[in-house]
């Protein structure tokens, strides 16, 4: 059975990962959108930006994100717990809320979302976040078909990202030079959500969400990588 989704769930925090993006629901189009324009303050660059390369996770590596939206706030943390094998793909096992995220090993793609150990969620093919090696300018579409195993529901995404820029941001757990990614639906050109990448801290350091009457933001307060 295929629904028009809602909005659910977070971004850095991608145990409701895809029932978060399921809301981008578009019509396949080969064509790329004009994209929408958010008003940023001007960049801090600190540098001439080069590129990054997908990091080498480890189990262990953790992540603790502050989180506010319309009024209330909270915390959470994920963490590698494990490598694992899930349906003969080679992957990292996150821990993050009541769930566990599957990222493919070769690309960091997130592939499924388990809760008490019976799958909540899988993409086909993996959705990416991110296409390595990252540098401003670059884009790419991604187009999983997503399935909801707890409502029996399905959904076929159609999502352009672009590295729009290298940046200086600061957050709860320091300043880091950081690219900066933009989501929008393939649709309607309509800038969904935005995150910032740090090399150093090898995942998010902060995201945004852009609902219709607010903005979801989550700010990286400690991280723990090589």
């Amino acid at each position: 059975m295929s629904r028009r989704p809602s909005l659910k769930g977070t971004l850095i925090s991608a145990s409701l990962a895809i029932s978060l993006l399921l809301p981008l629901f578009a019509f396949l189009t080969r064509t790329a959108p004009t994209f929408a324009a958010i008003p940023h303050p001007p960049s801090r660059l600190v540098r001439t930006p080069g590129k990054a390369e997908m990091p080498a996770w480890k189990v262990g590596y953790q992540w603790e994100y502050d989180w506010k939206r319309s009024g209330s706030s909270g915390t959470y943390t994920k963490e590698i717990i494990r490598e694992d094998t899930l349906g003969g793909v080679p992957t990292f096992v996150a821990k993050t809320l009541r769930t566990e995220e599957f990222y493919t090993k070769d690309t960091l793609g997130l592939l499924a979302t388990v809760s008490k150990g019976k799958p909540v969620s899988t993409q086909r093919p993996p959705f990416q976040f991110f296409v390595w090696p990252l540098e401003v300018g670059r884009q790419w579409t991604t187009a999983p078909e997503g399935d909801s195993l707890e409502d029996e529901s399905s959904s076929e995404l159609m999502i352009v990202m672009r590295v729009a820029e290298f940046e200086e941001v600061s957050v709860p757990a320091g300043t880091f030079e950081a690219f900066r990614v933009e989501m929008h639906e393939a649709y309607s050109g309509a800038l969904v959500m935005e995150y910032w990448y740090s090399p150093k801290v090898k995942w998010m350091v902060k995201a945004k969400q852009h609902w219709p009457n607010t903005v979801y933001e989550q700010e990286l307060r400690s991280f723990k990588v090589d």
